[in-house]
């Protein structure tokens, strides 16, 4: 047995989608990358006594954008579960079989 017959949705995922994982990473780390940059030259110009009041303020907007990732909603869920109920066995059993 080898490792395509071990990840039968991960290929089907993965030729449906081809390199969408990839575009939305570069993507994502772009956006995370500006958006500091954009907070860094911002934050410098704020004075001592509100440094605070910018801290938390940015932590706010940075927490709300984390519940997205914690609460990805229902078509993610329904995904990641028919991935993970397609993935049978453990780790050593897979290891085993590609043996």
């Amino acid at each position: 047995m080898n490792l395509q017959q071990i990840q039968t949705i991960d290929d089907v995922i993965l030729k449906w989608t081809g390199k969408i994982d990839d575009y939305l990473v570069d993507f994502s780390m772009k956006l995370a990358r500006n958006g500091a940059w954009k907070f860094a030259n911002e934050f410098s110009l704020v004075p001592e006594n509100e440094i605070k009041t910018a801290l938390t303020n940015r932590d706010q907007r940075v927490a709300g954008k984390v519940k997205v990732i914690l609460k990805p909603g229902w078509v993610a869920i329904i995904a990641l579960r028919i991935i993970r109920i397609t993935e049978r066995g453990s780790v050593t059993e897979k290891i085993r079989k590609l043996k």
